[in-house]
């Protein structure tokens, strides 16, 4: 059933081989057995559990955004290029470097950075400098990485599947790419650099609205009354 909902809905996606399908599996009826509500973090997940539960709550990841002070690209500045990926084959770097040398190759201004084997505050440190991070282009929804280059005030690519953009509040401002319409995407980014700051800026605002503490826990203390 994990494997049809994937397929269907997204041909780009890795799942991590330390989690068989069938250890999944074996997890979603053990707990389904004795709770029939679940709290997921996204509609990614919503489907693949909803066969499970009588009841599914979608309430976002929280972060706490004091952390993060925004650090706006300027417009019209060399653009930046990040990519950091916790692992290369789930996040689509295989298809971002490419894309990058291509460019490159075609004398498009801009630079790049690949983060990894770095700490986090090594890592924080180079995000603060980027114009425009690139997070995952298989999986199909954003995750912490998007979160954080939002809240320090980072235009974000990152692949929303098509079926799930509705799913989302109307001013998510993440620029959607997957791995056949990145370069597309990038290059016209890249090419709008009047923008930079504005779409940073609804990226840290994005993230205050819908990721901080106060947002989610409301959330989930509307969910908790209902019970």
């Amino acid at each position: 059933m994990l494997k049809k909902a994937q397929s269907f809905n997204n041909p780009y996606v890795r799942v991590k081989k330390s989690w068989p399908e069938d250890k999944v599996k074996s997890n979603l009826e053990f707990l389904s057995h004795y709770f029939d509500q679940a709290i997921v973090n996204d509609y990614e997940l919503y489907y693949y559990v909803e066969p499970y539960y009588k009841s599914i709550h979608v309430v976002p990841h929280t972060m706490d955004l004091s952390k993060y002070t925004p650090t706006y690209p300027k417009d019209h500045e060399r653009p930046l290029v990040v990519h950091a990926p916790s692992r290369r084959d789930t996040k689509g770097t295989q298809y971002v470097l490419p894309v990058l040398e291509k460019l490159k190759d075609e004398g498009v201004a801009f630079d790049y950075e690949l983060v990894e084997g770095k700490s986090h505050e090594e890592a924080l440190e180079i995000y603060k400098k980027a114009t425009v991070i690139v997070d995952q282009l298989q999986l199909g929804a954003y995750g912490h990485l998007s979160m954080e280059a939002m809240a320090l005030g980072k235009p974000v690519i990152c692949y929303i599947r098509d079926d799930l953009v509705k799913k989302y509040p109307n001013d998510l401002p993440i620029l959607s790419a997957d791995p056949k319409n990145f370069e597309t995407v990038l290059r016209s980014f890249l090419k709008n650099s009047d923008q930079y700051q504005a779409v940073g800026k609804a990226g840290r605002s994005y993230a205050e609205h819908y990721h901080s503490f106060d947002s989610v826990a409301n959330k989930l203390i509307t969910i908790y009354n209902k019970l």
